[in-house]
């Protein structure tokens, strides 16, 4: 017998098998007591019944009640499992997350929250003290910093346009800052 014949033979049997399988399956759903199982005669599918799926507006709204912190926030529900996406501050709060998430009817999560190190706010002031204390194309200009979660927030007074220019990017190579916020007077 020819290696296509014999790939043939196979083909057949398999698919002579899984018609079997199916038709018992059918079978036994539709004796089966209650709703379990039901078949579409029209297209040869077989559904189970749907409970309504768990809002993610609840979960939101859950979280926003709880004051929950979670960056670039992205919940998605796809096929029964909710996707946590975003980024908190430590494993007790991504752990939190997941848990609200099964109170709130989600039975499958998958719990993908990062954790992000948070800024030293102190730190990122010091530094930038002293990187615009140290530059000599802005002397005579005048700053007072506040550093929040790693937002660098600048106001002051400069003597030429040039300065909040040079002030801008000297402040950008500061570690841990995630933006800078300016706002200068001029002399």
């Amino acid at each position: 017998m020819s290696q296509k014949m014999k790939l043939t033979l196979s083909i057949a049997a398999v698919a002579v098998l899984l018609a079997t399988a199916t038709s018992m399956f059918l079978k036994r759903a539709n004796h089966s007591a209650g709703p379990a199982l039901t078949a579409d005669s029209t297209a040869g599918l077989v559904s189970l019944p749907t409970t309504p799926a768990p809002s993610l507006d609840a979960l939101d709204a859950r979280l926003t009640r709880d004051s929950v912190t979670i960056e670039r926030w992205a919940p998605q529900y796809v096929d029964g499992i909710l996707i946590l996406r975003g980024r908190v501050a430590d494993q007790a709060t991504a752990a939190r997350i997941g848990e609200a998430a099964r109170q709130e009817g989600f039975g499958r999560v998958a719990n993908l929250l990062q954790l992000i190190k948070l800024p030293d706010d102190n730190a990122i002031e010091r530094d930038a003290e002293r990187r615009l204390s140290g530059s000599r194309a802005l002397e005579g200009c005048r700053f007072n910093l506040d550093a929040k979660n790693g937002i660098l927030t600048v106001n002051g007074e400069v003597e030429r346009e040039l300065q909040k220019d040079a002030a801008r990017q000297i402040l950008r190579g500061v570690e841990g800052v995630r933006e800078v916020r300016i706002q200068f007077a001029s002399l």
